[in-house]
């Protein structure tokens, strides 16, 4: 492991601003896997970046309707020995596009907008292409969003800083400078769901011919300034008096090239912000949606977390941060998610992903609770989905996490019996015994998945919902294993060696 990953370890963390809490400690040593086992040893963060290879991570966690607490761990710049703390901003990727429609609705609000007629009756600089889709329904903002446009580009890659940078109907016009494809609708208006970072680009060009300002310096001034966020922009390029303030990027993928890109597309996915300040407007929006609120309206809070399109990803087993939490709606800007049988608040939320960052942005419509997380590697998503876990379980979200693995004893010659090599599709995946477990790991996996015995020839994953049931042959051998949800087979992989 190269040494400052080491020395990000033992990095002073900062955390400024409130009283300690008492649950702090808890949440930094009780990241688990996404199913518990029962008498599972829990993981610290600093373990966990380690594991990952995180240089920093940030977080701020909201509790009964205010900020409990805000941390950085790690560093900000690995090279330059910049730490992380509350302050430093983080590239928020796709959680750009929920502030960016916060900020279309004041416009909806002062009646310079509205939801419900066609968005080309606002843009004056470009016009959506009329197609047989758009002559039967046109687009509107309510469509462009939640995603229910038909538009096309679902997201952006960035571009370089020495690159020329591209004005937004350059972008939507898919120009050359604009290294992505053109926007265009290609289904019918309002008839489904499908996510798209075009679309936003789009309502991001409304706000901007009908205020007549700077993208940056509208949000700036309608959402950043009321709602308190002062570590937060739109401006790209990033300014260079933000240079010590934000943290770079991280990635060991082949394709990065070694520093923070640049995202013309600013509703789509330019913010830099910081976990504290998301999580001022995270609360705002909670305030507002029980009419509670001094700075936004009941009526564009109600508006943003009222479904728009139901059940988008299926009853597949998604769920947000890998919770129980498996029915996802969507609304304007944010997504909805819940448990299908009812037992749990509703949550809004959205995760982001530039090169070399990753985020999550998560609350409870009704119980003020909540969290965000940002962190500046490309390979984020594990460590962010095991401190909401944590942070859910010491706050006591009620009923979003997984009922935990009992493992059942079985002897250690049974277990070695489940052990080879099986394939699935065109991968080979090992099963090998580790004590009381299997640990399940295909050829191009970072990390194993531990896999507990609670049944005859049945195991269950700690990274999937899925129960592992062992087939034997008409001799008693172990041939295959099938992933059964919900009573029926999702996949299958067949033993290859003894």
């Amino acid at each position: 492991m190269k040494a400052w990953f080491w020395l990000a370890l033992l990095a002073s963390t900062y955390c400024f601003g409130q009283k300690l809490d008492p649950r702090q400690k808890a949440v930094e040593e009780g990241l688990t896997t996404y199913i518990p086992v029962v008498g599972q040893t829990k993981w610290t963060i600093r373990e966990r970046m380690s594991a990952y290879k995180i240089p920093g991570v940030s977080i701020a966690v909201v509790h009964q309707g205010k900020l409990a607490w805000a941390k950085g761990y790690g560093w900000a710049d690995t090279l330059r020995r910049i730490p992380v703390t509350p302050e430093t901003l983080f590239s928020a990727g796709s959680i750009s596009k929920p502030v960016a429609a916060l900020a279309a609705l004041q416009l909806v609000e002062q009646g310079k907008l509205a939801l419900d007629t066609p968005i080309n009756r606002y843009l004056t600089s470009w016009q959506i292409a009329e197609n047989e889709f758009t002559r039967q329904r046109p687009v509107t903002l309510r469509h462009l969003l939640s995603h229910t446009a038909g538009a096309t580009q679902h997201g952006f890659w960035g571009i370089q800083p020495e690159d020329p940078f591209p004005t937004v109907v350059q972008i939507v016009n898919g120009d050359s400078i604009a290294q992505s494809r053109r926007v265009d609708i290609n289904f019918l208006p309002g008839s489904q769901w499908r996510y798209s970072g075009g679309g936003v680009m789009i309502a991001q060009l409304a706000v901007m011919d009908q205020t007549k300002k700077p993208y940056a310096d509208f949000v700036r001034q309608t959402v950043f300034i009321r709602l308190g966020m002062t570590h937060s922009t739109f401006e790209q390029p990033l300014p260079a008096r933000y240079k010590d303030q934000a943290a770079w990027a991280y990635c060991r993928q082949n394709w990065f090239k070694g520093k923070p890109y640049v995202y013309p597309q600013q509703a789509a996915a330019g913010l830099y912000t910081t976990p504290t300040d998301l999580a001022k407007l995270l609360i705002e929006l909670q305030r507002a949606y029980q009419g509670k609120s001094t700075i936004l309206s009941q009526s564009i809070a109600r508006a943003m977390l009222q479904p728009q399109s139901y059940n988008i990803f299926g009853h597949s087993g998604y769920s947000v941060d890998r919770m129980a939490l498996d029915s996802t709606d969507m609304g304007l800007g944010f997504f909805l998610t819940q448990r299908t049988d009812g037992q749990s608040d509703q949550y809004f939320f959205h995760s982001g992903q530039n090169a070399g960052y990753v985020s999550m942005f998560i609350g409870s419509v009704h119980e003020g609770n909540g969290v965000v997380v940002m962190v500046n590697e490309n390979d984020g998503t594990g460590i962010i989905n095991e401190i909401v876990r944590s942070i859910a379980q010491v706050y006591q979200w009620p009923n979003v996490l997984l009922k935990a693995i009992e493992p059942l004893p079985v002897e250690s010659n049974q277990l070695a019996e489940y052990e080879g090599v099986y394939k699935r599709n065109d991968e080979l995946i090992h099963l090998t015994q580790q004590g009381n477990h299997l640990v399940q790991k295909g050829s191009t996996w970072t990390m194993g998945i531990d896999a507990y015995p609670v049944g005859s020839d049945t195991i269950r994953f700690t990274d999937y919902v899925t129960t592992g049931v062992f087939l034997r042959d008409t001799h008693g051998k172990i041939k295959a294993c099938q992933g059964v949800l919900n009573g029926q087979v999702i996949w299958e992989m067949v033993k290859v060696t003894p």
